[in-house]
């Protein structure tokens, strides 16, 4: 993105500290991180520090001072020629000022020295506390040298507060160009959809089909995932983050493939479960239209003013009482038991949340930005809400649960995902002929003024269509 675009969120940053009484912010840059021996797990820059700098050095830090005539000061390594022979050129101080707008730049390691020099002219210092920093004893001796030395006309910080909340809502309203962004990685995951759904059938190994999309998204451009790809078959989609991609693919098997490419620093997250063979069975396809039906519920409710609760009790509603009709899931079942009077019964006082949360654990969706699970405050309020079934043995279906009350209205620019799931592991309450039927249908979806605009909606996720594909590259 261009540096103006960082260069308005900074000064939309300062505003927001200035209305909140002031002081110094430290943002500190994410570091390299050894994988083995001499060698780096690949590096991406932490996302709020990317987020007001643009700039991708590892180590760097960077300082807000609202008071000062040089509110922007970036901390950088000093360039190495040695270095740069073996992993390219870095940014200096030179380059911090002149290429990424910071108001003045130094050697990072002359950090406490340069921050003490930096007049505070506040009492409150921000600053985010991560077990990833490596500057916390830097920011603990910054303080207590002023707490030693009151008489150099300088008193310490007797505040902390954390700036990632006052970020985290600037990342929740996405602006015209990360909308872009977002569409773009949507765009060149739905080539990797397409490639895997291409190459999909029965004898493959999870791991091929996972080579498959990952070859697809990187031959457009994208350099990393926005989070490691999920493909799992056959029972394995019951697992709702399959660790283990190394089945083979059996001919009658249900596969499912959450994945989101990454594009310049903003990310896609979509879910497609298909047939293996070009075709449900009976048992497949009742369970993925109760789950499409249920998402396409929530995705028409999305507008300005609708909350998560409206979405997740329409969805929970609609699932409860569709499983029942179809007599997948009845609480209480007992092999053998032809007690259908009983189970009514049992049925009629089922709580939707409780019952849905034993087949569906998971929550409808999430923020998403530059992070797949992004930032963002999803209440305005702080209140819990207990809700509890008792199966005919006393005992609470889930026991002890709190379920936080999620009403935040959305809002123009706000985008998140629906992703409605059942999961039919082997249990007592569940028709056998389902047992191992996992589904998952995931989109990518922007509040807009009227409503909202689905931005995944060109991969395929209609039954029949899915069929169609999946038969014609067999």
């Amino acid at each position: 993105m261009d540096q103006l675009i960082f260069k308005k969120r900074r000064k939309e940053f300062i505003h927001r500290i200035q209305e909140a009484g002031g002081g110094l912010v430290i943002v500190a840059a994410a570091h390299e991180t050894t994988r083995n021996s001499d060698v780096q797990h690949a590096f991406r820059q932490e996302s709020n520090f990317y987020y007001l700098t643009g700039l991708e050095q590892p180590g760097a830090i960077a300082i807000f001072n609202p008071q000062s005539k040089k509110p922007y000061t970036l901390f950088v390594a000093t360039r190495d020629p040695k270095q740069e022979l073996w992993v390219g050129p870095s940014v200096g101080p030179v380059e911090a000022v002149k290429q990424y707008g910071a108001d003045q730049a130094f050697d990072v390691q002359n950090l406490e020295s340069g921050i003490l020099n930096i007049e505070l002219g506040a009492d409150t210092l921000w600053y985010h506390f991560t077990e990833q920093s490596k500057i916390h004893g830097v920011i603990q001796n910054m303080i207590d040298t002023l707490r030693r030395n009151p008489r150099a006309g300088r008193r310490a910080p007797h505040t902390i507060r954390d700036p990632f909340p006052a970020i985290a809502e600037m990342r929740l309203i996405k602006s015209k160009e990360e909308i872009a962004a977002i569409q773009k990685a949507v765009d060149v995951t739905a080539h990797g959809f397409r490639a895997s759904l291409a190459a999909l059938k029965p004898g493959l190994k999870e791991y091929q089909l996972r080579a498959t999309f990952e070859h697809a998204i990187r031959w457009r451009g994208v350099t990393r995932h926005a989070y490691p790809p999920i493909v799992a078959s056959g029972s394995g989609t019951c697992v709702l983050h399959n660790p283990n991609d190394r089945t083979t693919i059996k001919k009658d098997a249900l596969v499912l493939i959450d994945a989101g490419a990454e594009w310049d620093y903003y990310a896609a997250d979509i879910t497609r479960t298909v047939p293996a063979s070009g075709k449900f069975t009976k048992e497949q396809r009742t369970v993925y239209t109760i789950v499409l039906e249920a998402q396409e519920r929530a995705i028409a409710l999305v507008k300005p003013g609708a909350t998560w609760d409206q979405l997740e009790n329409v969805v929970r509603e609609f699932m409860t009482k569709q499983l029942i009709k179809h007599k997948i899931y009845s609480l209480g079942r007992v092999e053998g038991s032809t007690n259908q009077k009983n189970n009514k019964l049992i049925n009629q006082s089922i709580n939707k949340e409780d019952f849905s949360r034993s087949v569906f654990p998971h929550k409808l969706g999430h923020w998403l930005g530059m992070d797949v699970h992004d930032v963002g405050l999803y209440s305005d309020t702080e209140e819990r809400k207990y809700q509890g079934t008792k199966k005919p043995n006393g005992k609470y279906l889930i026991p002890n649960t709190i379920y936080p009350i999620l009403n935040r209205q959305f809002t123009p620019g706000m985008v998140l995902t629906i992703e409605p799931g059942i999961y039919l592991q082997k249990s007592k309450d569940i028709a056998p002929e389902y047992w191992g039927i996992g589904i998952r249908i995931e989109d990518d979806i922007l509040v807009t003024r009227s409503g909202y605009q689905n931005l995944s909606e060109k991969i395929p996720k209609e039954a029949d269509d899915l069929e169609r594909l999946i038969q014609k590259n067999q």
